[in-house]
């Protein structure tokens, strides 16, 4: 049996959200070849996952965009003969190559336009968490999920050793550290400046390490952050690739951000999370199956989960609060 999962959402936590999918299928049909087909931006996550024996990516930017080479991607995939094709982006390019795939069947999410070539056509779920709206797709065609799920996100030993000098040429060995994101891709998601180095200066007069971490598009922040800190804390923004984020990551005692791809791979690594959400839904976005506490602006601002603030809503969530939910964390589960 040959089974084809899709989502080209080339947005990190989306595309671990999809992550038990794969583990859910694998239970369910040990002997079928999955295959994903997911953007060439995040790909990396599923380079190391068991339940993958294949992956094709595609650059939805870049060279691979064209329409020519779009239809070579569905000769390629028609000739694949798939059993089971199941859409989880309800875009109109994956609706069509979903659409147009070949598979004996086809399901999942797509645009109204393709509607008719799917059995089941489903709705995502918006009142649940994304990955659990995943998991029902697979309920739907009859595949139920056995045992609690947890995003996934693998590495192989190089970069466990790298990530193991980067933290020993830091002195982070033997210490509580606390990994900070200072990025998101909205500006409304992000915490300010003033307030992380705050928060970074609070924890290291208490002796608990602090480390920022984010991409290329971060460095303006964290520079302005370190600028405004007492006490410097150790920087490796702009200087990892994904896999070696996620075995960084995992070093951490405790893991603070905003709602990012970031905070999903510390979610991945079952690193204790507090996340700080303004105008996106936890309930939707959350820490997925982690220890975690959530902190949003005073519940006046709250309704379904969401801010009604449109703007700054980020900046009425305190430091103090942020630092005694890190203490909390800390406390409970690395007491030792």
């Amino acid at each position: 049996m040959k089974i084809l999962v899709i989502n080209l959402m080339p947005a990190i936590g989306e595309l671990l959200f999809v992550t038990p999918v794969f583990k859910v299928i694998k239970q369910a049909y040990p002997e079928a070849k999955v295959e994903a087909l997911v953007a060439s931006q995040v790909h990396e996550i599923c380079i190391f996952n068991q339940y993958i024996d294949n992956i094709i990516n595609i650059d939805k930017n870049g060279r691979q965009a064209g329409i020519w080479e779009h239809l070579e991607l569905i000769r390629k995939i028609r000739k694949a003969q798939y059993d089971l094709v199941i859409n989880l982006n309800r875009s109109e390019r994956t609706s069509l190559i979903a659409a147009f795939s070949g598979g004996k069947k086809v399901c999942g999410f797509a645009s109204k336009v393709f509607k008719l070539f799917f059995n089941p056509w489903l709705k995502k779920d918006r009142s649940i968490h994304s990955a659990d709206s995943y998991l029902k797709v697979l309920r739907a065609i009859g595949i139920p999920s056995q045992t609690k799920n947890y995003l996934e996100m693998r590495y192989d030993e190089k970069v466990v050793e790298k990530a193991n000098r980067m933290w020993q040429k830091n002195f982070l060995a033997n210490s509580k550290v606390v990994g900070i994101h200072p990025g998101a891709n909205w500006p409304n998601k992000r915490w300010k400046p003033e307030y992380l180095a705050i928060l970074s200066d609070m924890l290291q007069q208490s002796g608990i390490k602090t480390v920022f971490f984010g991409g290329k598009d971060d460095l303006h922040i964290v520079e302005k952050v370190v600028g405004l800190c007492k006490v410097r804390p150790v920087v490796y923004t702009g200087k990892l690739t994904l896999l070696e984020l996620a075995a960084m990551i995992k070093k951490c005692s405790v893991f603070v951000s905003a709602d990012s791809g970031p905070m999903h791979i510390a979610a991945s690594q079952q690193v204790p999370i507090v996340a700080l959400f303004g105008p996106t839904n936890p309930i939707r976005y959350g820490p997925y199956n982690v220890p975690h506490l959530i902190l949003q602006p005073d519940n006046d601002y709250i309704m379904d989960g969401e801010c009604k603030l449109e703007k700054n809503s980020m900046d009425l969530i305190f430091p103090k609060k942020v630092y005694q939910a890190v203490l909390s964390l800390l406390e409970t589960y690395c007491s030792d």
